[in-house]
């Protein structure tokens, strides 16, 4: 559980970046494809979280 809380709070950051990436323009985008897959492959295994994760932004 310790490595997967790692894990997650690494996965937040990186959607927090991209968010950041987008609001100022420039490779945002192609950032934001990359995480949206990561994501999907992320949540396929934790399907709970989805509902949390979709709570917090």
């Amino acid at each position: 559980m310790r490595i997967f809380n790692l894990f997650y709070l690494l996965l937040t950051t990186l959607v927090i970046f991209s968010a950041v990436n987008v609001a100022e323009g420039g490779f945002g985008k192609k950032l934001k494809k990359k995480l949206k897959k990561i994501a999907k492959k992320v949540f396929k295994y934790i399907p709970d979280h989805k509902i949390t994760y979709t709570k917090q932004f």
